[in-house]
């Protein structure tokens, strides 16, 4: 689905269409943004086969490159529970809003399908990520281990 253009770039947003090879120069574009390296946490190439195999993702394109991400689980279907696994956006396309977008097509996909909850973990030290969540409605329900589960009930 075409979008118009954000601040003079042109921007498709598309479901399920980056292969792990798109994904791992993607999370290696932002690595340097994420709190905690990603690279330094998990193994990316494995990362990007699971997502492949299990989650459903939403993205952002800007002409052949991938800017956006956002990697979303809803196999809980009998609790209506889905999870956020992954969100993240190449910080030279950062401050045009594109986080939201991906977001508001996760939260209208999971609406669909019924789903009640959307869950995610982000490290408890994460400001800007976690000012990002409240602000579009999530709320932390623990803190376990270095990590805040925060949730949003879906209208």
């Amino acid at each position: 689905m075409d979008l118009p253009q954000l601040n003079n770039v042109a921007l498709q947003f598309k479901r399920n269409v980056a292969d792990a090879n798109n994904m791992i120069q993607h999370w290696k574009a932002c690595d340097s943004a994420f709190f905690k390296h990603l690279s330094d946490r998990v193994n990316l190439e494995d990362y990007a086969e699971k997502i492949q195999l299990f989650a459903q993702r939403v993205e952002a394109w800007h002409e052949s490159t991938l800017v956006g991400f956002l990697a979303f689980y809803a196999n809980n279907v009998t609790d209506g529970v889905g999870y956020i696994t992954s969100i993240s956006v190449v910080p030279e396309f950062g401050g045009k809003r594109i986080g939201h977008q991906l977001f508001d097509l996760c939260y209208r996909e999971l609406t669909e399908k019924s789903f009640k909850v959307i869950q995610l973990h982000v490290a408890d030290t994460n400001a800007q990520a976690i000012g990002f969540y409240k602000r579009i409605g999530f709320v932390a329900t623990e803190q376990v281990d270095g990590f805040y589960k925060m949730e949003m009930k879906i209208n």
